[in-house]
């Protein structure tokens, strides 16, 4: 059986390798990477919704998918109620796996915040922000 939550953290760690750039730009400008996928990464939410929302599963995954990432089930009851039973459960199923991927996201990108502000503000010129934010990924 598929385990959602690891599926998550791995699809997180690939969107902070996707916008390294940006997040590392982002580092470098304002000591600080955003969070907000959405507004500040260019077509992260067009990135977010084509590889970890728009997915199908089959019920019995959509059934596992929903059991393990509980708390971060999409309760947004409009974004499925014309569709018969089935096919709503499988929507609500791909909204909850795309929320925990941005939950995942969000605390990829709080943790490198974490670790940058300890970071000797002499030494941040002379490290390679790219290599260490990379680091950073492939740690957790």
């Amino acid at each position: 059986m598929t385990d959602y939550a690891q599926s998550a953290r791995e699809d997180a760690k690939e969107t902070v390798l996707k916008f390294i750039d940006q997040v590392v730009k982002q580092l470098s400008e304002a000591s600080e990477a955003s969070d907000d996928l959405y507004i500040n990464y260019p077509n992260g939410y067009g990135y977010h919704h084509e590889n970890h929302v728009d997915k199908v599963y089959t019920l019995l995954e959509a059934a596992n998918l929903l059991e393990q990432l509980s708390e971060h089930g999409e309760d947004d009851y409009g974004l499925w109620e014309s569709y018969p039973p089935v096919k709503a459960i499988v929507a609500q199923a791909a909204f909850t796996y795309g929320n925990a991927v941005y939950s995942s996201w969000r605390e990829l990108i709080d943790y490198i915040n974490c670790e940058y502000s300890e970071l000797d503000p002499d030494l941040v010129e002379s490290i390679d922000l790219d290599e260490a934010v990379r680091s950073w990924v492939a740690d957790n």
